[in-house]
């Protein structure tokens, strides 16, 4: 009776007063990866495809898909972006819609994200033993509210990032070194995957205290005021972090991370 007691009495602190805050030091220096989510994958093996029926090629959209739980215990790099920005056009009672250009629903992403992905990209190609994949995770919760449910805007977003892919892959080609040459020159990213998700949910309340049941944004400590996350990680275990503001992510920071992924990884190659 006595312990019955005791555990309504912890739910009903947890309720009343609500969780700890996802911005707290604690959270973000979690040695252990927070778990999976499974976020919109637009590109890679469960991303978007195509598929021949009755002679005709017919567009297959993506898949909500774990890319944590699919790559296991190798290395990888987890880069939530918050670059999910606008909103599709729509008209009010007024006849006045958002056409602006800057109101338009799209991905932003600054040139030194970029060439971090292609970095990344490039030392994945020559370290083809080290197994390392990263994952570009895009979010906007205000624009993108719920990925699941809006399906006009993920595929207005999944065209966006499929150009941005074919983009990311021929800056990786344009890095590689003269000794390289004997490499193929590829057409599609190998080993990054981009992906979108938001991050608010899931929102379930009755499963308050199961870790699968809060938001992803409460989990990896996402705040508001850091727009790019970087997470280096093995065997589920967080070997580093990066918490970017806006402008924080420099020429320098791309050099400091990829040095840190390479020695973290065993990667004896690729992107000096």
């Amino acid at each position: 009776m006595r312990r019955a007691v005791a555990v309504l009495a912890v739910l009903f602190v947890v309720l009343a007063v609500g969780l700890p805050s996802a911005t707290s030091q604690g959270v973000r220096d979690n040695p252990d990866l927070p778990g999976p989510f499974e976020p919109y994958n637009v590109t890679g093996r469960f991303g978007r495809s195509t598929k021949t029926e009755n002679d005709k090629q017919i567009d297959v959209p993506g898949n909500f898909h774990c890319l944590i739980t699919d790559h296991g215990l190798d290395p990888a790099v987890l880069i939530f972006v918050r670059g999910v920005k606008g909103q599709l056009p729509r008209s009010d009672a007024e006849g006045k819609g958002t056409d602006e250009k800057e109101d338009m629903l799209g991905v932003e992403v600054g040139e030194q994200l970029k060439d971090l992905v292609a970095r990344l990209e490039n030392v994945a190609d020559k370290n083809p033993a080290v197994r390392l994949e990263t994952y570009v995770i895009f979010h906007g919760d205000k624009s993108l509210k719920d990925v699941v449910k809006m399906d006009d805007e993920r595929e207005v977003l999944d065209r966006e990032l499929t150009a941005l892919a074919k983009e990311l892959r021929g800056l990786a080609n344009k890095q590689r070194k003269p000794e390289d040459v004997k490499m193929p020159e590829e057409t599609e990213l190998k080993s990054v995957v981009l992906a979108l998700a938001t991050t608010s949910l899931p929102q379930e309340r009755q499963g308050l205290l199961r870790p699968k049941s809060l938001p992803v944004a409460y989990r990896y400590g996402l705040d508001d005021k850091y727009e790019v996350t970087v997470i280096l990680y093995k065997r589920l275990r967080v070997h580093s972090r990066y918490d970017l503001p806006r402008g924080k992510l420099t020429d320098e920071t791309v050099k400091e991370i990829i040095k840190d992924a390479r020695t973290a990884f065993g990667a004896t190659r690729g992107s000096d």
